[in-house]
């Protein structure tokens, strides 16, 4: 092998490691940009499932002084109804 056929082997080899090195950067930048996305959705995910977690309490109060009050009137009408027999 001439010292030049050496050296077009190196060049090319040299390339091929060139090309493979910058696929993975261009995959390794992907990958953060994919991760720094995803990190954004969980933090407005995290919000909304905390906006929804105060309404459901707001939610369940509500039902429990609905429920208090239905029992409230439904004792007050047995009242009422023994008193008037």
């Amino acid at each position: 092998m001439t010292e030049h056929e050496e050296r077009e082997l190196c060049r090319m080899r040299f390339n091929s490691i060139e090309k493979w090195q910058n696929e993975a950067d261009r995959r390794f930048d992907e990958g953060t940009k994919t991760m720094h996305d995803q990190d954004v959705t969980i933090g407005k995910l995290l919000t909304k499932m905390d906006t929804l977690t105060e309404s459901i309490k707001g939610l369940s109060k509500a039902l429990w002084g609905a429920l208090v009050g239905a029992t409230m009137i439904g004792l007050g009408f047995i009242i009422w109804f023994i008193q008037t027999q």
